[in-house]
């Protein structure tokens, strides 16, 4: 009941609208010297996010030289059901995000079940760190707290990006 309360006040902040195949286009035109320079990749995904996501990773070729981290809005215990729809996808491998997880290429990791997903720095090492602090505008995981590690850790050596959102987070 508490949930549903929660994902109802959520809702009720969402403004909708239609878009038109825009995108930003700064991954796409990254020089190859500053591709080399990334380290980590990451997504927010919300409602309707899923298709968006499903798009992604069929694109995804084997030796993709960067991780994806993504913090996806799901019903609890739906993730593996999901992980293993996009595993049918491609050959990379998907998994759940563990703490202290030195971060791999060619891997995409999901943020598990109320944790938070942060990405750390062990030396040259990209590293998730689980937390269990308190949601974040109802979210846990939150797409924010996911931006703001990449943010303060990697802010010129990743790429974030929101499929969509839901309420203020991935903002």
């Amino acid at each position: 009941e508490k949930e549903l309360v929660n994902i109802i006040r959520s809702l009720s902040t969402v403004h909708v609208f239609k878009r038109r195949k825009s995108y930003d286009a700064s991954l796409v035109n990254m020089s190859r010297r500053e591709m080399k320079q990334l380290k980590v990749i990451a997504l927010g995904v919300s409602t309707g996010g899923p298709e968006v996501l499903t798009k992604i990773i069929k694109g995804l070729r084997i030796n993709f030289t960067v991780p994806i981290v993504i913090v996806i809005h799901i019903t609890e215990g739906m993730l593996m059901s999901l992980i293993s729809f996009l595993q049918n996808l491609t050959n990379i491998e998907m998994v759940i995000a563990k703490d202290d997880e030195h971060l791999e290429a060619n891997k995409v990791y999901f943020a598990p079940d109320h944790k938070h997903t942060l990405i750390t720095r062990q030396g040259e090492s990209v590293v998730v760190s689980l937390d269990d602090s308190p949601p974040v505008g109802y979210f846990k995981p939150a797409i924010n707290k996911l931006f703001q590690s990449l943010a303060d850790n990697y802010p010129k050596e990743s790429v974030s990006g929101i499929l969509t959102g839901m309420g203020d987070d991935g903002t």
